[in-house]
Parts: C-alpha cells; sequence; structure tokens
C-alpha cells in the first residue's frame, strides 16, 4: 500500500510543535471536577483539629486565630447543650474552615459552612432554619464578601426576613476595605488572627 506524500500542512513546524505541546501540558495541569470521581488512591482524609491549627501556625493558610491548640481547647470547653444560636462560616480555606467550626461546636451553636460568597448566599436563601450570625471573610474567589454581603441584606428586604448580624472575619486591615465593609451592611469587622475571647463577646455567649 502506497502512502501519500505528506503536504504542508502536514509538516510539525516549531511552531506546531510549541502548539502542542502547550496543548498536552495544559491538559496535564486540568484539575479534576468536583463531580469526577478521584481514582487511584484513597480519598483525602479529614484534617483533625491539631493538624489545623499546625498547618496555620505553620503559615500554610493564614492563621484565624491566635490562640494555641491548647488554649483554643482551654477556653473553649466542650458545651454540654446548645445555646440555640445557627452561624454561617463562610471561608475559602478548609483549615480556617475546620478550627471555627470546632469553635461552634465547642460553644453550643449549630453551624453550616460555605466556601464562598455565592455558596454562602445560596445556602442563606435556601436554610429552613434562620442564622442568627454570618461569619463572612472578604476575599474569596467566586464571589467575595461584600458582594455576598450586599446580596443576603437584599435577599432580607425582599423577603421582609430579620436581620443577620453578619462579621467581617478577615485578614484585610486598611480602613478603605472595613468603609466598604460597613457600607454593605456588615455589622463588626474583625481582623485576623483574632481572639476567640473577643468572638465569643461579640456574639454574647458568655
Amino acid at each position: 500500500m502506497l502512502m501519500e506524500p505528506r503536504t504542508n500542512q502536514d509538516r510539525l513546524t516549531p511552531r506546531k510543535l510549541v502548539e502542542t505541546l502547550d496543548t498536552i501540558s495544559s491538559t496535564q495541569r486540568k484539575p479534576l471536577k468536583s463531580e469526577e470521581p478521584v481514582t487511584g488512591g484513597h480519598p483525602p482524609r479529614e484534617r483533625s483539629l491539631s493538624e489545623a491549627f499546625a498547618l496555620s501556625k505553620q503559615g500554610v493558610s493564614p492563621p484565624v486565630v491566635k490562640e494555641t491548640v491548647e488554649e483554643f481547647r482551654a477556653s473553649t470547653p466542650k458545651s454540654p447543650t446548645t445555646n440555640g444560636l445557627h452561624v454561617l462560616i463562610v471561608d475559602d480555606n478548609d483549615i480556617n474552615l475546620k478550627i471555627m467550626a470546632t469553635f461552634m461546636r465547642r460553644i453550643g451553636c449549630s453551624y453550616e459552612t460555605a466556601i464562598n460568597g455565592l455558596d454562602a448566599l445560596e445556602k442563606y436563601q435556601k436554610t429552613p432554619r434562620p442564622f442568627n450570625y454570618v461569619l463572612m471573610d472578604i476575599s474569596m474567589p467566586v464571589m467575595d464578601g461584600i458582594s455576598a454581603t450586599n446580596k443576603i441584606r437584599e435577599h432580607e428586604e425582599e423577603q421582609s426576613l430579620p436581620r443577620s448580624a453578619i462579621m467581617a472575619i478577615t485578614g484585610v486591615a486598611s480602613t478603605g476595605m472595613q468603609q466598604q465593609a460597613f457600607a454593605a451592611g456588615i455589622d463588626d469587622y474583625l481582623v485576623k488572627p483574632l481572639s476567640l475571647h473577643d468572638l465569643k463577646r461579640v456574639m454574647n455567649i458568655e
């Protein structure tokens, strides 16, 4: 069988070679979608509280609290009863979510978590039980905390809902950002790393 001669279009020019390699490289770097099963290994293990604190203190993620894990446990003994408060924790960092969720459990709050502002807005709109507090990070992908707060306040007004207390918990300490936050409807502004004692105080928890 005779092979047809290659045309000029079939030749792998240096430019085509670069484009081909770029395509292969970007394909290899493409992350798995969240709905795609992860094969060839075990699912990620949930971090313990000690691991979360260690990673936070090592600078793997910006620390959300000032306390060490020992101080955290000593200052927040496990509550035998719930205090009736329902809290939405919003942060794109899973280490911070782990620490704050543990804190909520220890002081007797029920809670839900959201990984960005859009996720928070959807959970706020769909929850059958109103949130007493929203602990809102500011700098997040998809939708930031300022935009999410604006949307939440609009939803409350449109649906004649009671106003939830929204507290910014962020690493951004600038005056300009604080002004934007208060203009959007945020009630309190706490800068990371924060003191859990101060957080309990602003949440009116003894």
